[in-house]
């Protein structure tokens, strides 16, 4: 039986030529049909652009859509029917991978790609809630091999919903607004999903282009501690960081479940 594969929606900004280098290569190998992916940009001048940089070959439509993170997140939750299967995935994605033992993760395979997404959607309707992830660090040592069930964070590089046009799911901020999210499903649902199985290779903060353009760190504290301030018993301030931003810290209050 043929798998039925969900939208793949991509955000992009000023990257044409990284997209197609990194996510749509990506894509591509791991067998995921072009027709379900569909690329939102943020002007008519972007989407010119991006149809003589990008192979056809590797994508389904180009959209355009509205600038910003927020804006472009709120612009593909309302561009997709209620109920649809959606997997979001940045356009800097160098590959994702899947823990094998605690020193050594590898590639997944098209078959494990699929297995993934296919998983994450399952957990998700087994466990009532809409929102799945996989773990934000390339780690094989942190990464786990079980499905985490609870109030945990989902990256927004790669992250996969049952949509909803409700405004309590909606993100208000360009800035953690993966954390946002996060917090909204958690508390609209009871829970989110992770498989700590999988990870993905990209340069967070680093990629040229994007959405960190226009990213300042005095914005990304005022949107940390803007959720700090709406979400006082869920998360808290981290500013020990390594990277010198403003980060936020989960805090589940609750025993997190673990799905095997």
């Amino acid at each position: 039986m043929t798998y039925e594969w969900p939208h793949i929606a991509i955000p992009s900004y000023r990257r044409a030529d990284t997209l197609q280098t990194k996510t749509l290569t990506v894509l591509s190998e791991l067998k995921v049909p072009r027709e379900n992916i569909t690329i939102f940009v943020a002007s008519p001048e972007e989407l010119n652009l991006y149809r003589k940089k990008l192979d056809k070959s590797h994508y389904g439509e180009l959209v355009v859509a509205e600038p910003g993170m927020g804006a472009v997140r709120r612009y593909i939750q309302q561009y997709y029917p209620q109920g649809v299967e959606i997997v979001n995935v940045d356009d800097d994605i160098s590959g994702f991978y899947v823990k094998r033992h605690d020193k050594k993760y590898e590639p997944v395979t098209p078959e494990e790609f699929q297995t993934m997404v296919r998983l994450g959607f399952w957990t998700c309707r087994k466990a009532q809630c809409r929102l799945w992830g996989i773990y934000p660090v390339l780690n094989p040592l942190f990464m786990k091999k079980r499905v985490k069930v609870g109030l945990t964070y989902i990256v927004g590089a790669f992250w996969g919903c049952i949509n909803s046009w409700e405004e309590a799911l909606t993100v208000t901020l360009d800035d953690k607004e993966d954390f946002e999210r996060t917090l909204k499903h958690y508390l609209a649902d009871g829970a989110v999903i992770r498989l700590e199985a999988y990870s993905l290779k990209t340069a967070y903060y680093s990629t040229p282009g994007g959405m960190q353009i226009d990213r300042t760190p005095e914005r990304v504290d005022a949107s940390a501690r803007e959720l700090v301030r709406r979400y006082p018993l869920l998360c808290k301030l981290n500013t020990a960081k390594k990277s010198g931003k403003t980060e936020v810290r989960l805090v589940d209050p609750k025993k997190r479940r673990v799905l095997a």
